[in-house]
C-alpha cells in the first residue's frame, strides 16, 4: 500500500494551475489566440482581431481562476475548510482519499475510472473520465518511491495510456 499526505489550499492550486486545463483545451485557447494575432497582422480590421486575442487571453486566466475558486468552494462545502489536509492511500481495489478540515470525509475511487496522470513538480494528478482529480503529493516521496508507485499503478485496470 502506498500513501501520500499534503495540504490542498489556494497556494497548492496556484502551484499546479498549469495542469488544471486539459492539453486539448489549452491548445484550443492558444490556437485561437495565435489565429487572431495572425489575422491582426495580415488583415484589415486588425484592431478587432487584436481585441479578440486580448479577450481570449483574459478568458483563459478567468477559466483557471474560476476552476480554483470552484475547487476550493467544493472542499469548503464538504469539510468546512478551504485548506484541507489530504491523505491518499492506494489500496488493492481502489484509491482512498481522506479530506480533513473541520470535519473528515473519506472517498474511494475505483482504478478503472482513471484515464490520465499528469506529472507536476508538486504532485502527480490522477484524472478521472469526468475531470475529477486525485492529488498524489510528491514533496515527501523519494524517486524510488515514485517509481514503485507508478509501477504499481501500471498493474491496475486504469484507462491511462502509459508511454
Amino acid at each position: 500500500m502506498f500513501e501520500t499526505t499534503g495540504i490542498i489550499d489556494r497556494e497548492f492550486y496556484n502551484k499546479v494551475k498549469s495542469t488544471l486545463l486539459e492539453t486539448r483545451q489549452k491548445a484550443m485557447f492558444f490556437g485561437f489566440i495565435i489565429l487572431f494575432l495572425l489575422c491582426a497582422v495580415f488583415l484589415d480590421f486588425s484592431i478587432i482581431f487584436l481585441i479578440g486575442a486580448v479577450i481570449l487571453v483574459a478568458e483563459y486566466f478567468w477559466v483557471i481562476n474560476r476552476t480554483i475558486k470552484m475547487s476550493l468552494g467544493r472542499l469548503k462545502e464538504r469539510v468546512g475548510s478551504d485548506a484541507v489536509r489530504t491523505t491518499t492511500r492506494f489500496l488493492e481495489d481502489c484509491v482512498e482519499i481522506t479530506y480533513e478540515g473541520e470535519t473528515t470525509e473519506t472517498v474511494a475511487v475505483k482504478y478503472d475510472v482513471f484515464n490520465s496522470i499528469i506529472k507536476h513538480d508538486a504532485a502527480y494528478i490522477l484524472r478521472t473520465e469526468f475531470k475529477q482529480a486525485v492529488m498524489i503529493f510528491r514533496e515527501n516521496m523519494t524517486p524510488e518511491e515514485e517509481a514503485k508507485l507508478l509501477a504499481y499503478l501500471k498493474t491496475k485496470p486504469t484507462k491511462i495510456k502509459w508511454k
